[in-house]
């Protein structure tokens, strides 16, 4: 139990985790593969979602009007897509949501944010999952026969 919640911090710890760092962890610990990537994807989504409401809560105090009224209308249509998609290799999925928490957006915000969020989470939790699993494999055994 204690290894799965320090899965979750070093998953939601912005400055020295990651969810490649806490996939690493998975196969480092010998952990429930399944079991542990479901954690990471349920913690990323919900800590996301709540950074998303945050910053909504933000917005309605009128502090960042000035700077995200220039937010072109197609940034905003296609933003959330290539947000997640791309901005998770630079400034992850956290401060993705926040800053589309701060645009202005009348539409639905199923398809603006729950949509693009959940996929990109699975699959790159996925995709880093093997990717770590198998680099860290290759290291043991490098290691083993040298």
């Amino acid at each position: 139990m204690l290894n799965y919640i320090a899965l979750i911090f070093i998953n939601i710890n912005p400055f020295f985790g990651g969810r490649l760092l806490a996939v690493s962890y998975i196969t480092f610990m010998g952990l429930n593969p399944l079991l542990s990537v479901l954690v990471i994807i349920v913690s990323d989504i919900s800590i996301c979602i709540t950074g998303f409401y945050f910053a909504q809560y933000l917005r309605k105090l009128k502090f960042f009007n000035k700077r995200l009224s220039k937010i072109d209308d197609k940034w905003v249509r296609n933003g959330a897509y290539v947000g997640f998609f791309v901005g998770q290799f630079f400034i992850g999925t956290f401060f993705v949501s926040l800053i589309l928490g701060l645009i202005k957006h009348k539409g639905n915000n199923i398809v603006f944010f729950y949509i693009p969020l959940i996929i990109s989470v699975i699959l790159y939790t996925i995709v880093y999952y093997y990717l770590s699993s198998d680099g860290i494999d290759l290291i043991k055994h490098f290691l083993y026969y040298s």
